[in-house]
């Protein structure tokens, strides 16, 4: 006689629910994500030197390959209902003495505690 139980209030806690994840994020996983750009009539633009191209076919961070990055992301979407993702950067001076971000990494965090907070001026801080 089968017996099924309940898993209280987190579904997650369910091995089935778990599993399925874990097949959504290994699919997930498989792809290759591309740095592209829209111009002003709707065209498609691949970069193809893109720095941001560079992290994604090289690694995204110094801990993890695309593969597992995208798989993290994954199950931290699935699991929290949101995904945090810190860029880190270095800010370059151009030829004619203007500044752009160059992004070294992208790191996945699974915080405890988020806060939103606005400031007077409309602006979002997290």
């Amino acid at each position: 006689m089968p017996l099924f139980s309940q898993f209280g209030q987190n579904v997650y806690a369910s091995d089935v629910v778990q599993t399925c994840i874990d097949i959504i994020a290994a699919e997930i996983s498989k792809l290759r994500p591309r740095h592209i750009r829209r111009d002003d009539e709707g065209l498609i633009e691949i970069l193809k030197r893109s720095r941001l191209n560079r992290l994604f076919r090289f690694g995204p961070n110094k801990m993890m390959s695309i593969r597992e990055f995208l798989e993290k992301v994954t199950w931290l979407l699935y699991l929290n209902y949101n995904c945090f993702i810190f860029p880190t950067y270095e800010v370059v001076e151009g030829s004619r003495g203007n500044q752009s971000k160059v992004f070294t990494g992208f790191y996945p965090l699974n915080p405890i505690q988020v806060d939103f907070l606005q400031d007077p001026s409309k602006t979002l801080f997290v």
